[in-house]
C-alpha cells in the first residue's frame, strides 16, 4: 500500500505534504533522507487515526501530478490493520462483532 508524498522546497527544507491524509505533513532538514523522514510522518498519522477509533482515509492520490513526487510504502503490519479497520467500517461492526464472526475474542 503506497501513499504519495508532495514535495517542495522551501530554502534549504523541503516541505513533505501528504494529500489524502488531510493535516498530514512534516519538513526534511538539508541532508536528511526524505522518504525516511516521510515515511515516519505518515505512519505516525495513520497509527494515531487507529488508536483513535478511526478508519484513516485509504490512498486515493496517483502519481499524475506535476509537482514532485515520492510514493512511501506503508509497512504491512499497518497496511493490514488499515484494511481491516476499513472493511469493519463499511460493514457497521464494532471490534466485540468482528471478533464474534470471527470466533475470537
Amino acid at each position: 500500500m503506497e501513499f504519495v508524498a508532495e514535495l517542495k522546497k522551501e530554502g534549504r527544507v523541503t516541505l513533505i505534504n501528504f494529500p489524502d491524509c488531510a493535516g498530514c505533513q512534516t519538513f526534511a532538514q538539508a541532508g536528511e533522507d526524505v522518504e525516511s523522514v516521510a515515511r515516519e510522518a505518515l505512519e505516525g498519522w495513520l497509527e494515531a487515526h487507529l488508536i483513535g477509533n478511526e478508519a484513516p482515509p485509504p490512498p486515493t492520490t496517483a502519481r499524475t501530478s506535476p509537482r514532485r513526487q515520492l510514493a512511501i510504502t506503508v509497512q504491512p503490519s499497518l497496511a493490514i490493520a488499515m484494511q481491516i479497520r476499513w472493511r469493519r467500517h463499511e460493514l457497521g461492526w464494532t471490534q466485540a462483532e468482528l471478533g464474534s464472526a470471527l470466533s475470537v475474542s
